[in-house]
């Protein structure tokens, strides 16, 4: 691997024309890039300098569309003369891979330490030559031995890798072997095994997510009215996120796609303000519209093996697909292996046929990809690749799709785990056609914080003991875990054997339907979504007709039953009127029921309620906090509107419930 310690500023005009002349580029053509090129001037803003501008004889200009074409070219030199001094540097067939460069990143490919060392050699002297300057300090230019074993170090020895020099007097430089090095943005290792790119994903996703929680304090403090949590997924997504789908197809293992996968569940859960629970991450993933890891994988290989099928079979990285990759690898699977198991993953055998281990090189284009179009009528390569990636990601919704599904209750049973209560809750928006986009209600207001929402639905409220339940502790189960503050003495009743479990369990399905604590905003909140119903034309026989369930799902801003048969405009308008409802319930905070426990002493049970909210009027920027307690109820949105009617309209909307952390 060498580095040039610039590239286009070590350009030459003067060979780099020559270069452009002896590959055909002449007359007009030659004349106009000349002209591009050497209208560049400088200038010194100084005192006691003159300020005329100065021309620059040397460099290509940074930032020009026509710099890197033109620096390829004059770079084309020195591969061609690698090439006719080391022609033996191939793969099994025609195609020459001693040498891949990029911009000013070169990496030269032997068979045997002797040629590598003359390689280098040629590359300093074409360096000398054309006036670059190839840096060979720690970090930038370094050589790596891949699947080295122990026999063939201790056969070999210490190689020393050295660099015949000639300017400004013959001289030679040493270069360093590494175990890893960091090339066009990914870690290679000597040993292939990708354990050292796996670390440093995890890293960048670590130092990325400190940046999104300064980017969201920040947002927040200037625009307290208007943030959302969809703001911080947004930025999540493109600054965290995208860590993980970068060069994913280079994970050997299914330990390492785990470690990424866990490293991005906490680093969400970090960015978005919920508690770290063992219920979180797949109530969590699905609500924010992101795939599993393994799933990402399988979209990126499967995408990269249609891009390998549809590309003419004559060009470079098909014939390094055809004879390299297809190779077997001493410790891990060939990538033409891992593309056949994502097919796989992912039920698309079907789309393209067999793995390519051997690429038809009869036709330019695979007919099963592009069939025979009228000429007016072909798709270009990078449309033809974009749709071809289009489906794995189809696909891949499906089999996530699936995969919830299975979880699902059986009807007539109650939820034993959080992710089946989460499913039942959930189940509409489950059945959206893209679950890596987020759910509905993130994206319906732009003025009703969704966190409240966000931890109702992931089942994180801290104040609900079901909440906290881990399945690999079979002590206390699912059902065991009783509503404290409809039966204080449930406590009591459930001993340490667990024989009495027919309370209610203290869940968010419990909370919405059927706890005391909450009895007062239930019926507010149906009569606001009977009001929303006579607005939208919606029979309100409807409502009466759901199932305990349902009634769950609405309240925290699922999509209304497909039995409704609703327009897709009369669903949109339902999220409209009903998440600012939604949210508001969701806000309540009762009492911990740990508090409670320890306040009933034998004693009459004094039930409370202990509700905050606070509100932020546009016309006054003072904040206004309401505890209220006892016997009173908490604000309703629209005593929080200035608009009388029972449908709330979040455009209307004057107010604006602020969380609090729990």
């Amino acid at each position: 691997m060498l580095d040039c310690e610039t590239a286009y500023p070590s350009v030459s005009r003067l060979q780099l024309y020559t270069y452009l002349h002896e590959q055909g580029i002449q007359g007009q053509m030659l004349a106009v890039i000349k002209s591009l090129t050497k209208s560049l001037k400088v200038r010194v803003l100084h005192l006691h300098i003159p300020d005329d501008y100065v021309d620059i004889e040397r460099r290509l200009a940074e930032g020009s569309a026509l710099s890197p074409r033109l620096c390829a070219i004059l770079l084309g030199s020195l591969l061609r003369k690698l090439r006719e001094n080391f022609p033996k540097a191939q793969c099994t067939g025609a195609q020459w891979i001693g040498a891949l460069a990029y911009v000013d990143d070169l990496c030269l490919c032997a068979d045997s330490a002797e040629e590598l060392n003359k390689m280098i050699t040629v590359a300093q002297h074409w360096a000398e030559d054309h006036r670059a300057k190839i840096n060979y300090g720690e970090g930038k230019s370094e050589i790596i031995v891949l699947n080295e074993t122990s026999a063939d170090k201790t056969s070999q020895g210490q190689t020393p890798w050295i660099v015949k020099a000639r300017f400004p007097y013959p001289h030679n430089k040493e270069v360093r072997e590494v175990d890893h090095f960091k090339y066009l943005g990914f870690t290679l290792d000597s040993k292939l095994d990708m354990n050292k790119q796996c670390t440093d994903i995890i890293k960048k996703i670590k130092i990325a997510t400190s940046k999104v929680l300064k980017y969201a304090r920040a947002f927040k403090q200037q625009s307290a009215m208007h943030y959302r949590q969809q703001v911080t997924l947004t930025i999540w997504k493109a600054i965290v996120h995208v860590h993980s789908t970068t060069n994913s197809i280079l994970l050997t293992s299914t330990q390492q796609v785990q470690r990424v996968q866990d490293a991005l569940d906490k680093s969400l859960a970090e960015c978005m303000g919920l508690s770290d629970s063992p219920n979180l991450q797949t109530a969590l993933n699905a609500d924010c519209g992101l795939l599993p890891m393994r799933l990402q994988q399988a979209i990126e290989l499967c995408s990269l093996h249609a891009k390998l099928l549809v590309v003419d079979q004559n060009r470079p990285d098909a014939q390094i697909h055809k004879t390299l990759i297809s190779a077997l690898l001493i410790r891990t699977a060939s990538l033409t292996e891992r593309m056949r198991c994502a097919r796989i993953t992912l039920n698309a055998v079907h789309l393209w046929g067999v793995p390519p281990t051997s690429p038809n090189t009869r036709h330019r284009v695979n007919r099963v990809l592009a069939l025979p179009q009228p000429f007016h009528q072909i798709m270009s390569l990078k449309t033809l690749i974009k749709t071809r990636k289009n489906e794995p990601t189809t696909l891949a919704c499906t089999q996530q799709r699936r995969t919830l599904l299975q979880l699902a209750l059986v009807p007539g049973n109650s939820p034993s785990c959080p992710i089946q209560q989460y499913i039942t809750v959930t189940l509409s928006d489950l059945h959206r056609k893209k679950l890596n986009t987020p759910a509905p209600y993130p994206r319906t207001s732009s003025e009703i914080p969704t966190l409240p929402l966000l931890r109702a639905r992931c089942q994180n409220l801290t104040n609900l003991r079901s909440n906290l339940y881990n399945e690999k502790d079979t002590v206390l189960p699912y059902h065991g875990i009783p509503c404290l503050r409809c039966n204080p003495t449930a406590l009591i009743d459930q001993g340490p054997l667990l024989i009495h479990t027919h309370h209610p369990v203290d869940n968010i399905h419990h909370l919405a339907t059927s706890c005391v604590t909450t009895q007062d905003q239930r019926e507010q909140l149906g009569q606001q979504f009977e009001a929303i119903m006579v607005e939208l034309g919606i029979n309100t026989r409807e409502c009466a007709k759901v199932s305990e369930e349902t009634k769950t799902s609405l309240t925290l801003a699922s999509d209304p039953s497909a039995e409704w048969q609703l327009r897709t405009k009369t669903i949109i308008q339902w999220r409209e009127y009903a998440m600012p409802h939604c949210a508001v319930f969701c806000y309540q905070d009762p009492r911990s029921p740990t508090t409670i426990a320890h306040q009933h002493r034998n004693t009459k049970v004094k039930h409370e309620t202990y509700t905050r909210t606070v509100i932020y009027a546009p016309s006054s920027p003072k904040r206004l906090v309401h505890t209220l307690q006892g016997s009173e109820t908490a604000l309703s949105c629209k005593d929080l509107c200035a608009r009388p009617s029972p449908v709330h309209n979040t455009r209307s909307c004057v107010c604006m419930i602020q969380t609090l952390a729990n």
